[in-house]
């Protein structure tokens, strides 16, 4: 969790960190992320891979929901991003 991530980096910008899971979630360029977060393209650049770095450490992390077991393993997406949702309604107003 972005909470998780504040503790065990205090010296991460907040600002820094929303701006890279945006990225993320959105693959935007950096002139496109220029308008948006106020920074020059090269210093979004550089901020970005600071923060992924500083965030892979956290790679091994494994998510835990509930009374699952920690070695099952279940299919799913936190942000729902990869996977489709097909309307069946042919007016979904």
């Amino acid at each position: 969790t972005v909470a998780a991530v504040m503790n065990d980096n205090p010296n991460i910008d907040p600002k820094q960190l929303y701006m890279t899971l945006n990225w993320w979630k959105l693959y935007e360029t950096e002139r496109a992320m220029e308008s948006r977060w106020k920074w020059h393209p090269e210093t979004i650049r550089d901020i970005l891979y600071a923060i992924c770095k500083q965030l892979s450490k956290r790679y091994a992390d494994k998510i835990v929901f509930g009374e699952f077991e920690a070695l099952q393993v279940f299919l799913a997406s936190i942000d729902c991003v990869h996977f489709e949702w097909q309307e069946c309604r042919t007016d979904p107003g």
